[in-house]
């Protein structure tokens, strides 16, 4: 062992790694003959006691009599925590007022439209994707009271459209079905939903219906020929709704376009044959407030004279063309615009980004394109802005970014934002996702480099307590 040392310590000088190595085998040889040595007696004895001594003392100072009671309180309170269920039958009997409401408010023709939910034509694409076309509210008229015998071409009119009613429909039949007037016993509301294969529609029978009474007129799922008469001028001039879902054969725009009373009209998958596209059949409806004509294979252009009174406009599904003219900006009350799916070109008017807009689809016109009109302080409002399958894009100049992005609205390509390079998004508040990762690579470098010197380090100082372990001991033994 004593020739062996001087040469280890030779060695060691050499090379620090072999030396750090060789230390730790010298270490642990020598605390294994330190451990086998009889010559150290007396560490033992000072160690026991200190160590035996206070384990005893502390170990009973530390019951858990004092936190038992205090967990075993908690229970107590769940109890109170249980009886909360009791308030359930209380939420529960809620549902049992919804079905008093439909029939106190809601019109009977009103609760026949949301029922369809404009299923897809063959020529018409994805026509699934839009969002359910609904019809506008059904404005209330005045209350009448029913009953007494219903007008003989009336009963009649009824009977060949495949509808059980007897003489005293009035009085029987449910308001969501037909309504009448106490004095004269005509229809001021009719429903129509379901036809048998055997229904017909005469142009008596329409006649014998469509009287100055009747304000409100809803068919659905009912494949009747539709009239092919000018309405009567009294018809005309007190029906307020008409709904045509999934109804009616041959179905004229001129003869919608007479109905020029109307508030609400609704025509959904019943195809229109017209020369003169909507205007004809928007023209001279000075009340009109709610339009859907959705998957009815509706041609031409959009009209440059709109009813000021629109409330919602929902187009989808049809092949009107052309631009969207500037004078849509002159209907102030407008809030839900449905364009969609359709073959609309040009860019949009700036005046659309004036209206209170809350609802707008411009998607599936695949050659509409150009800046938004909207600002960002409008389309902070706006719910739902849909502009897919177009060339529609932003101006980072008047939109910010962040706001864009929520809609899925790109940049547009040779705009820049104000006081930035044109690079698109990169200018956003928020930074994209490629910003994250390059921000997340130069934070990763430092981390490493400060690992690596750390390590390092702790091998520097290992080595240099090992070394001194092992000098300390060899000095106790007499080693040189």
């Amino acid at each position: 062992m004593m020739t062996t040392l001087p040469h280890m310590r030779r060695v060691l000088g050499r090379n620090l790694a072999v030396q750090v190595l060789l230390f730790s085998a010298v270490c642990i040889m020598l605390v294994h003959v330190g451990t086998q040595a009889e010559v150290v007696p007396a560490v033992p004895p000072v160690l026991a006691p200190v160590s035996v001594k206070p384990a005893p003392v502390k170990a009973p100072v530390i019951p858990p009599p004092v936190v038992a009671p205090v967990v075993a309180a908690a229970p107590k309170v769940a109890p109170v925590v249980a009886a909360a269920p009791k308030v359930a039958p209380v939420v529960a009997a809620a549902p049992k007022t919804a079905p008093v409401l439909p029939p106190v408010g809601v019109p009977p023709v009103a609760a026949a439209a949301p029922a369809k939910t404009a299923p897809v034509p063959a020529s018409a694409g994805p026509l699934a994707s839009p969002a359910p076309v609904t019809a506008g509210p059904v404005a209330a008229g005045p209350a009448v009271a029913a009953g007494g015998a219903l007008v003989g071409k009336q009963l009649t009119a009824l009977k060949d459209l495949g509808m059980t009613v007897g003489p005293n429909a009035c009085e029987v039949e449910s308001p969501a079905v037909l309504t009448c007037d106490p004095t004269s016993h005509l229809l001021t509301t009719l429903s129509v939903q379901n036809c048998p294969a055997t229904a017909t529609l005469s142009p008596t029978d329409f006649e014998a219906i469509a009287t100055v009474s009747l304000t409100h007129l809803s068919f659905v799922d009912c494949g009747v020929r539709a009239p092919s008469a000018a309405p009567s001028v009294g018809f005309a001039s007190s029906l307020q709704d008409l709904f045509i879902v999934d109804s009616f054969t041959g179905l004229f725009g001129w003869w919608l376009g007479r109905l020029h009373a109307l508030k609400n009209l609704t025509v959904i998958d019943a195809p229109i044959t017209t020369d003169s596209g909507l205007d004809v059949i928007v023209s001279n409806m000075d009340s009109l407030e709610y339009l859907t004509i959705t998957n009815s294979s509706l041609p031409g252009k959009l009209p440059t004279t709109w009813p000021a009174t629109l409330i919602s406009i929902q187009l989808a599904g049809n092949r009107i063309s052309g631009g969207i003219p500037s004078s849509m900006g002159s209907m102030t009350a407008l809030t839900k615009l449905d364009l969609s799916y359709n073959q609309l070109n040009g860019t949009i008017p700036t005046e659309l980004g004036k209206l209170p807009l809350t609802y707008v689809d411009f998607s599936n016109n695949t050659e509409l394109s150009g800046p938004l009109p909207f600002s960002t302080e409008t389309l902070s409002s706006m719910k739902t802005l849909k502009v897919g399958g177009t060339a529609i894009c932003y101006d980072p100049s008047t939109i910010t970014a962040k706001l864009a992005h929520s809609f899925s609205v790109p940049i547009c390509g040779g705009l820049a934002p104000i006081g930035g390079p044109v690079s698109g998004p990169s200018s956003a508040p928020t930074p994209g996702p490629a910003a994250a990762v390059t921000s997340s690579t130069h934070k990763k470098k430092p981390k490493l480099i400060v690992i690596v010197i750390a390590a390092a380090a702790g091998l520097v100082v290992l080595s240099a307590i090992i070394y001194c372990c092992c000098r300390w001991w060899g000095a106790r033994e007499g080693y040189h």
